[in-house]
């Protein structure tokens, strides 16, 4: 198959040699099968580093967003624990301010519930249980429904939510609701207090918090504060794992022959609920739309799927079932690296370049 995709993965190793990135996993496929993958770099610019490989751990940062609350939003939805139209105010009651009562678990994972985008709440105080009433209180950027802003404050909320609706922490949620029935037997949240292997985990920055490397701690400082388990960050995991959930959502929601998502509701959480903006959102899906945003032009009409801060990518085009996979510590040694949305566009143009080729071949052959 790497004849079909030579260039692809030529582009992905180049971006480490050239230094662009410290290290970067790549896979690709369509539907259920896997067309290619490839690892290259190490997990850290020191002299012991190792090279990466489909089991190396990343910090998956805002990727966590699509993983894991939004598949347990999602899940819930499907067993009526949860509807779209539930408020805040539902579930918090007397918490919740005026202003906010009216926002939505569709407002929270469409990102159009108000919140402004983060917060670092870590250098305001350093109890995590002041981080929801901080945000329940704190001033909205516009009215729930009429603007779309991503906003991490937003997915902390919903993270809390469903918290709450279930009576069990997101890292055990997750567990239960995503990473054990899609076989994902390496990814996990990092609790602060879990010890750490560093050996196969690729590095992020140095610390704010104690001038250490990051490695299997968090790198987002809100989930940092909220000790490694957030709606927004925390989830560490592997291209073998990822490589499992993309599958599932070129599969309609299927994984190893068993439903694990409706396909009516996986298709509508991929659609557009926010045409009435130039930025599209899914529930809990960015939906890659324009020539300028994360896939590019060409890889499809409008591909659905996540990024994160880290450098980790997963999107999947629906009218083809083509999907990609990158995963990068990009922000190793410093996030003042800007290199990562140029690799997602010429690696995702180059792949449907040759997906196309080898779609024709295939279709010619079978």
């Amino acid at each position: 198959m790497n004849s079909f995709f030579q260039n692809t993965i030529d582009l992905a190793e180049q971006a480490v040699k050239t230094g662009k990135v410290p290290s970067l996993c790549i896979a690709f496929g369509c539907r259920d099968t896997v067309l290619d993958t490839a690892c290259f770099g190490k997990t850290s610019i020191l002299e012991d580093a190792c090279p990466v490989d489909e089991t190396t751990k990343y910090d998956m940062a805002s990727l966590t967003k699509l993983i894991a609350p939004t598949m347990i939003s999602l899940r819930f939805l499907s067993r009526g624990l949860i509807d779209l139209t539930d408020t805040l105010e539902y579930y918090w009651g007397n918490m919740v301010p005026a202003d906010k009562k009216e926002i939505t678990i569709f407002h929270l994972m469409t990102h159009t519930a108000g919140f402004l985008p983060s917060v670092r709440m870590d250098k305001l105080f350093t109890d995590p249980q002041r981080v929801l009433p901080y945000l329940f209180n704190c001033p909205l950027q516009s009215a729930p429904g009429t603007h779309v802003s991503y906003s991490c404050l937003g997915y902390i909320v919903l993270g809390k939510t469903l918290e709450k609706i279930s009576g069990k922490t997101l890292d055990i949620l997750a567990k239960e609701e995503v990473f054990d029935p899609l076989e994902m037997k390496d990814t996990a949240y990092h609790p602060l207090n879990r010890p750490i292997d560093v050996s196969n985990t690729a590095y992020t920055e140095k610390s704010s918090f104690d001038d250490d490397w990051l490695v299997g701690r968090v790198h987002d400082e809100n989930a940092f504060l909220l000790g490694g388990v957030s709606g927004n960050a925390g989830v560490f995991s592997t291209l073998n794992d990822c490589i499992h959930f993309a599958r599932m959502l070129a599969m309609e929601g299927s994984y190893s022959g068993h439903v694990y998502l409706p396909s009516s509701i996986l298709r509508v959480a991929m659609s557009d609920q926010t045409p009435w903006s130039d930025d599209h959102k899914g529930l809990g899906f960015d939906l890659s739309a324009n020539w300028n945003s994360i896939c590019g032009h060409f890889f499809g009409k409008m591909p659905a799927g996540h990024t994160g801060f880290t450098g980790t990518t997963l999107y999947m085009d629906p009218d083809t079932g083509l999907w990609t996979v990158m995963l990068s510590n990009r922000v190793h040694p410093t996030r003042e690296n800007g290199n990562m949305p140029r690799i997602r566009h010429t690696v995702m143009t180059s792949l449907r370049s040759e997906f196309d080729t080898w779609e024709k071949y295939h279709a010619y052959t079978d």
